[in-house]
């Protein structure tokens, strides 16, 4: 990151990550203060997901497509639609090379942000996942 920000000609930055990419810019934003000017995390996850240590062993054990169709749902959401979750698989999760996968789900394992996040000094805003009524 700093030295896409150095090749830009910047020294400073605002980051927005979603999802785990708000994970890693909350880690960013505490271990390097000076550099974040601003950071917005979107349903970062700050502790790893119970599941994470099953996916790893799962990704390990069969091929990603097989690891996708298994736990793309609950992933996703009980509100993705078959069709939703099968696109998933075949034109996103399951095109990912195994080894990133592995690389990133072991990232994950040792997810604990806690003490991180006290430490972090620029202006944030991280927001949590709400759970929107469909008026039925």
């Amino acid at each position: 990151m700093r030295a896409l920000a150095t090749h830009l000609g910047e020294s400073r930055v605002h980051l927005v990550g979603a999802k785990s990419g708000g994970s890693m810019v909350l880690q960013l934003a505490a271990r390097d203060p000076g550099f974040v000017r601003s950071v917005v995390g979107v349903t970062p996850p700050t502790v790893a997901a119970a599941a994470a240590r099953d996916w790893l062993a799962q990704i390990e054990a069969e091929d990603v497509v097989a690891f996708a169709r298994r736990t793309m749902t609950g992933r996703l959401g009980s509100k993705a639609t078959p069709a939703e979750v099968a696109w998933w698989v075949e034109n996103i999760q399951g095109r990912s090379p195994r080894s990133t996968l592995i690389g990133y789900l072991s990232w994950v394992n040792g997810l604990d942000l806690r003490e991180a996040v006290k430490k972090v000094r620029c202006p944030t805003n991280a927001r949590k996942r709400r759970r929107i009524s469909s008026g039925r």
